[in-house]
């Protein structure tokens, strides 16, 4: 038996959902198009990390990754900190209010 293919979901279908899930069943079932207004910029923000989180990525090499591939779940946890540090809190201190930022810390 074949595997179907995995299709993938963009941040506005994800928006989409949470907005109005019976519209984005329709979209998904029926096709077409989705027409919400433009929302907060989740999509270009989530964009922008991502990049930066790749970018991070490429150009780091951290300490401890020769820990080695057999234990992934320490090395899942390096690499979510690592992230967090370098790109996300610095991306929260730019875009949020002093208080919403200490509430995360």
């Amino acid at each position: 038996m074949a595997k179907a293919a995995q299709k993938s979901v963009s941040v506005t279908q994800v928006r989409v959902a949470f907005e109005c899930p019976r519209l984005f069943y329709l979209a998904a079932r029926f096709g077409g198009r989705t027409l919400f207004g433009s929302g907060a910029g989740v999509g270009i923000a989530f964009h922008q990390l991502a990049d930066a989180c790749a970018h991070e990525l490429r150009s780091t090499r951290l300490p401890g990754t020769a820990l080695s591939l057999t234990e992934p779940s320490q090395l899942a946890q390096q690499l979510q900190q690592h992230l967090y540090r370098r790109v996300f809190f610095p991306y929260l201190q730019k875009v949020a209010s002093p208080a919403q930022v200490a509430t995360v810390q």
